[in-house]
């Protein structure tokens, strides 16, 4: 009898350790692609602020309209210079989509295209605007924003604090 209680306890100790293995690996690889998700998005937003001639954003700070030069043999806009056309537009846009104000960044790579949600669970960080024309610096975009994911399975949450610049290197200043 008392070997078979030793045994039981023993038991319940195994199942309980692989249990608590088993959540940590699932939050492991959840904290994973959460980290490769945010980090993919202001990657992309990064690459493509960079590239552009001209940026615009929005009075609430949700949307950053980027203007690119697609054909640098033609002058578009007629102001005697082939490099500095605004002939597409590229849109990033944050749309809270949840009650708690977690929401979706979409990207939208041309007019004649739908925008693609490209991160899901975003939030602004507190009063801060997720996108920003930096005062000191009229080239550079501040990207502030968190992530929050409840994981499956248990009540814990994750959530990661994005808060970087991407800097226009084309164009002129203050455009």
């Amino acid at each position: 009898m008392i070997a078979t209680t030793v045994m039981a306890m023993a038991s319940v100790a195994f199942v309980s350790v692989m249990n608590f293995s088993g959540y940590a690996m699932l939050d492991i690889t959840q904290q994973t692609e959460f980290n490769k998700a945010a980090s993919n998005t202001t990657f992309k937003i990064i690459q493509r602020t960079r590239y552009s001639h001209t940026f615009e954003v929005s009075n609430n700070g949700n949307t950053l309209v980027l203007s690119f030069d697609d054909d640098y043999i033609t002058d578009t806009d007629g102001d005697g210079n082939f490099y500095n056309d605004t002939d597409h537009q590229e849109t990033f846009e944050y749309a809270p989509t949840d009650v708690d104000g977690s929401g979706t960044i979409s990207h939208q790579s041309s007019a004649n295209e739908a925008p693609q949600a490209i991160l899901t669970n975003a939030l602004p960080i507190g009063s801060s605007a997720i996108f920003e024309v930096n005062g000191q610096n009229p080239r550079q975009i501040d990207i502030q924003f968190r992530l929050l994911n409840q994981i499956a399975n248990n009540g814990r949450t994750q959530k990661i604090d994005i808060s970087t610049s991407a800097y226009r290197l084309n164009g002129q200043d203050g455009t």
